[in-house]
């Protein structure tokens, strides 16, 4: 009898704060304790069935699993000023599991070891224009993409105005607690999805009143047993990924190069689409009331202004999860 698999969704969320580079700081410990904290969020049965390819189901039915999706947990980024600091909230019990994720390339749902990305130019901010939202968007898939420590194979699927995007976005329709124009999908789009803008309320479905501070965020769907237990096929300790998706706030104003700089959220969040975490100390100034990381890097637990290089701890971190792909 086949053992019934799931995925899981992990979702990180980027969120602001400001900062200053060169003042004496004071350690805050408040804020450094709540970045551990957890919540828990019961949004009841999030299990779905998702469209893989033959060459998956063929790899699948050699393991004798099949393939569903789940809501797993979210971990999110706030606005130092909100006296809120991202901690991670959860949707399904794993007991005291701490789990990271990656891809694993048989496990692919396209059947490749490369990965891919799509951007949803239907749900785009109208802050800018579209061209130039796509533009630093894709240069903040190259900065990651040229670190040459690894070799991911990553590459853009080309936009399909017709193609609905957006798994989380359609299990919240489906849900009732959101109308969206256009609608989301269960579809498989590309192994990493910038679904677009959406509406605050949206991300105050995440946590309460979270749109007020909440930047943008990212999903992570990964592979459960029947059990509900996240699978592990390569034994390497991480479940094992197959889709993420990053959703941006509409309610925060967007540019280029400027107020909240598109690349750098992009940045940050297609690090956490290529498995990376959130690190680095959080520091108020007491004089000020301004916030700084240590030390400062893209994959900061907030926005802390225009970054659009990536850091040694950045690719440190990058390195250590992509430097063997496709071996695993």
């Amino acid at each position: 009898m086949a053992k019934a698999g799931w995925l899981l969704i992990v979702c990180s969320l980027l969120l602001v704060c400001s900062c200053s580079k060169d003042e004496e700081v004071e350690r805050v410990p408040d804020f450094k304790d709540m970045m551990k904290e957890s919540a828990y969020h019961d949004l009841g049965n999030t299990s779905k069935d998702i469209e893989i390819s033959t060459v998956l189901k063929s790899r699948l039915k050699e393991k004798d699993l099949e393939v569903r999706i789940a809501i797993l947990k979210a971990d999110y980024l706030t606005m130092a000023e909100s006296g809120k600091m991202g901690k991670t909230v959860l949707f399904m019990d794993v007991g005291n599991k701490k789990l990271d994720s990656d891809f694993l390339p048989f496990l692919s749902l396209d059947g490749t070891a490369d990965i891919s990305y799509y951007i949803d130019d239907n749900k785009l901010t109208d802050d800018i224009d579209g061209v130039e939202v796509n533009q630093a968007i894709i240069r903040a898939m190259v900065t990651w993409n040229n670190i040459t420590c690894s070799n991911p194979g990553l590459y853009r699927r080309e936009f399909d105005p017709g193609l609905a995007t957006g798994f989380v976005l359609k299990f919240f329709q489906d849900e009732g607690l959101v109308d969206p124009d256009p609608p989301g999908s269960y579809e498989y789009v590309a192994d990493i999805l910038h679904a677009g803008w959406f509406p605050r309320d949206f991300f105050d479905l995440l946590i309460e009143n979270g749109g007020d501070f909440i930047l943008a965020a990212t999903f992570d769907l990964i592979f459960i047993d029947q059990n509900g237990e996240p699978i592990d096929l390569d034994n390497n300790g991480k479940a094992d990924s197959a889709i993420r998706e990053i959703y941006y706030n509409d309610a925060f104003s967007y540019a280029v190069g400027d107020h909240i700089d598109i690349e750098t959220v992009a940045l940050h969040e297609a690090g956490h689409g290529l498995s990376q975490g959130h690190f680095g100390t959080l520091f108020q100034i007491d004089k000020t009331g301004r916030f700084q990381f240590a030390p400062r890097a893209v994959m900061n637990a907030g926005y802390t202004g225009l970054q659009t290089r990536i850091a040694k701890t950045d690719q440190a971190g990058h390195c250590s999860n992509w430097s063997s792909w496709p071996e695993r």
